[in-house]
């Protein structure tokens, strides 16, 4: 009758019932695959390729994140439009066999690109009399922003109305803190007390790997107004993130002729759920052996112009970890011209 009909994933056990559908055969094909791309058609504007796979690199996403197939079954219809399909890719040599060392990545990558490769469907158009069902084989399921945003344009896209707050919600206090941070967690055999003096150093950085003496540090990211680090329970945890000031706000750096104004030094308020070491580059500004009920203020954080690092070790304690960090000016109010970044190229 004209309407339009979107499928979620179907099966091979649906295969049959597919058919039936469509009014025409209809092969549900075992083709897993790690990233798909969107070929040119209305209903594909605007879904990037970016939002097609979910981690792209092979040897330095780490645990605990994995990557994971975004399609698991390919769809073989005739008459069906293409929406989707599978580019030519070393994926499945790199996040299957594993085969990542710096001497074999390249040599697969060539390798693949030469070899014969025909792409299967992961999303068609398919018409029903004077409409058409929709069929995209993207696992809805995953618990992932790029697929939500996928079928979201999808949807939007077949003219469905999304409701969102993006226009009309406000930030909540816990939302204008540190967005992120990255962390480590203590290995039985470090040394506690070297791995302090190390991410305590005034000269510490962290290359854009994540990479360092003591392993890999992995990123945590705010939820629900706190970081909260997965697994740490039980575990000295040590974070850190870079702090870009686009002013001055330390007055012992203020320049020879201008004066000084404690206006512009910001207070660092701290919730969190943990005893403490608070450092700011490379001074420790707080010490917190008791876990506090409310935020606490950690008065005159002085941010010079520029890049300052803020380090926090919580020793072994049982809960697992969960912090939100924010400053504010001398008058009460959030912060601005800050950015926040958690390596350094």
């Amino acid at each position: 009758g004209g309407g339009r009909l979107a499928l979620l994933p179907v099966e091979p056990a649906q295969a049959e019932l597919l058919a039936e559908l469509l009014d025409r055969p209809a092969a549900l094909i075992e083709a897993p695959v790690y990233q798909v791309a969107p070929l040119a058609d209305p209903l594909t504007s605007d879904i990037t390729p970016h939002d097609c796979y979910l981690f792209e690199k092979a040897s330095y996403t780490q645990p605990p994140k994995t990557n994971r197939l975004i399609c698991h079954h390919a769809l073989e219809i005739p008459g069906a439009e293409p929406l989707l399909h599978d580019p030519q890719t070393p994926w499945e040599v790199y996040y299957v066999r594993r085969e990542v060392d710096e001497y074999q990545k390249m040599a697969r990558a060539t390798q693949i690109l030469a070899e014969p490769f025909t792409p299967h469907t992961y999303g068609a158009t398919v018409p029903i009399g004077a409409g058409q069902a929709v069929l995209w084989q993207v696992d809805y399921q995953l618990d992932s922003e790029k697929v939500r945003r996928g079928w979201a344009r999808l949807l939007a896209n077949l003219g469905v109305g999304l409701a969102t707050p993006l226009f009309t919600y406000r930030k909540a206090a816990a939302d204008l803190g540190i967005p992120a941070f990255m962390g480590i967690t203590r290995q039985p055999y470090m040394d506690e007390a070297a791995m302090v003096a190390y991410f305590s150093d005034p000269g510490y950085i962290l290359n854009n790997l994540g990479e360092g003496v003591y392993g890999w540090m992995q990123r945590q990211d705010k939820r629900e107004g706190a970081v909260v680090v997965s697994g740490s329970a039980g575990q000295s945890c040590f974070l850190t993130v870079f702090i870009e000031s686009e002013v001055n706000r330390d007055p012992e750096q203020r320049a020879t002729d201008v004066l000084p104004d404690p206006s512009l030094v910001p207070d660092l308020h701290l919730a969190i759920n943990r005893p403490c070491l608070v450092y700011l580059n490379g001074r420790r500004i707080a010490d917190l052996p008791e876990i506090a009920a409310n935020p606490v203020k950690i008065e005159d954080t002085l941010l010079r112009r520029g890049v300052n690092r803020l380090f926090i070790h919580c020793p072994t304690c049982e809960p697992e970890l969960r912090l939100n960090a924010w400053f504010k000016d001398k008058l009460g109010t959030f912060l601005s011209g800050l950015r926040y970044r958690l390596t350094l190229d």
